[in-house]
């Protein structure tokens, strides 16, 4: 605005003083008195002539034209450079705020990294915790296999052993009745021997009959005496074995104790 100003104002200038020139032209039609510089000052002293006062006129009009539009076009890159400043801010912005996420997704792929990090750590623990587990569940199922087998085979061997004892009790009570037969038979013997001697004078024949029987009853009492004998031998002997075996399989599951059978008297062969 200032430089249109310079422009103006000497051009109004120039036209008033065209306007009162105008009145002597009469006397002096060619030249027109006053010299306005680009500067804008004024200079009477000079003389201007009419036509080149009209051509300045008109170079000033096309100036004046040519600085209105480069005012426009100032307005237009002003206001350009208005939006492209704002357009600049809300890119600013927004790349404040991409860089915020930017940095915040970087610490949370960080924190990822180092969790996934920590997890394949854990991982890889858990994995040789879980090889170890295994390898012992499988010798400890191993040991329980062969324990299972060991003790099915103790328990065999109990039962047999619990039948050898039934069985000796068994003919331990055979024996026993026999002997009980046997006793029997020699105190009926003893007594028979105590009437044949209160009958001896009477009877001396018989005497020697009875002593002969008294004999073969000896003989067989002893016999049973030594097969008695031999059997408790064998009884003590298997209670025995059972102890050492029940003391040599305490750490180990006991078998549920058996109820003893009865023993079942057998028929003696050999009364007669």
């Amino acid at each position: 605005m200032t430089i249109r100003n310079h422009v103006v104002l000497p051009l109004s200038a120039l036209f008033a003083f065209m306007l009162v020139s105008s009145l002597h032209a009469a006397d002096r039609p060619s030249l027109i008195p006053g010299y306005v510089d680009s500067d804008g000052r004024v200079h009477p002293e000079k003389l201007l002539s009419y036509v080149e006062a009209l051509h300045r006129a008109a170079d000033a009009e096309v100036a004046e034209a040519r600085i209105t539009q480069l005012e426009g076009h100032l307005s237009q890159m002003v206001a350009t450079l208005k939006r492209t400043r704002q357009q600049l801010a809300r890119q600013t912005k927004r790349a404040d705020v991409a860089e915020t996420l930017a940095d915040a997704r970087g610490k949370e792929v960080d924190r990822i990294t180092k969790l996934h990090r920590s997890s394949q750590a854990t991982l890889s623990r858990t994995k040789k915790v879980l090889k170890t587990t295994r390898n012992a569940l499988v010798a400890q199922t191993t040991r329980t296999t062969t324990l299972q087998a060991q003790q099915t085979t103790l328990r065999k061997k109990v039962a047999g052993l619990i039948l050898s004892v039934q069985n000796s009790q068994a003919t331990a009570k055979r024996v026993t009745d026999k002997l009980d037969t046997t006793q029997a038979s020699l105190a009926s013997v003893t007594a028979a021997r105590n009437a044949a001697n209160a009958k001896l004078e009477d009877q001396a024949a018989d005497n020697q009959k009875l002593t002969k029987q008294l004999a073969n009853t000896k003989g067989s009492l002893a016999e049973a005496n030594r097969s008695l004998e031999s059997t408790m031998a064998q009884l003590t002997k298997a209670k025995a074995d059972i102890k050492a075996f029940a003391n040599k399989t305490k750490p180990a599951a006991q078998p549920a104790n058996k109820p003893e059978a009865t023993p079942v008297p057998e028929a003696d062969s050999d009364d007669s």
